[in-house]
């Protein structure tokens, strides 16, 4: 539903074989390694701040992901960008309704994952 940044941290956009990712730049050596990539070339260095409400496609479901900051996102591991959906725990529910990020929860009460009908896979608020 959302990605999370830290608003403090560094991030730099980096263009691998022509495809443009966002990584704490703290974290850009280690994603790198763990991810085969061999040229990078950094396209901007910019604040966690910068990309508060940049909107960012889903790379496989057909809806948007909204930037959002967070204090929560740390450097101890990942990328520094924190996927973010308000259904699925207590720091992302307090943060999305910060931003008022629909609350969205493909869980069954059985505790496995179901179809969500709709463009955007999204259900009403709880």
């Amino acid at each position: 539903m959302a990605i999370a940044y830290h608003p403090k941290f560094e991030y730099v956009a980096v263009d691998v074989a022509g495809a443009v990712y966002i990584v704490a730049a703290e974290l850009l050596k280690v994603t790198a390694e763990k991810c085969g990539w061999h040229d990078t070339h950094t396209v901007a260095t910019f604040p966690g701040s910068a990309v508060e409400h940049a909107v960012f496609r889903h790379p496989f479901l057909e809806r948007d992901s909204v930037g959002i900051l967070a204090d929560h996102v740390t450097l101890e591991q990942g990328t520094g960008a924190v996927h973010t959906a308000p259904g699925h725990g207590q720091e992302d529910y307090v943060i999305g309704r910060q931003y008022g990020i629909e609350i969205f929860c493909p869980v069954d009460a059985s505790g496995r994952f179901f179809h969500a009908e709709g463009a955007a896979g999204r259900l009403p608020r709880n």
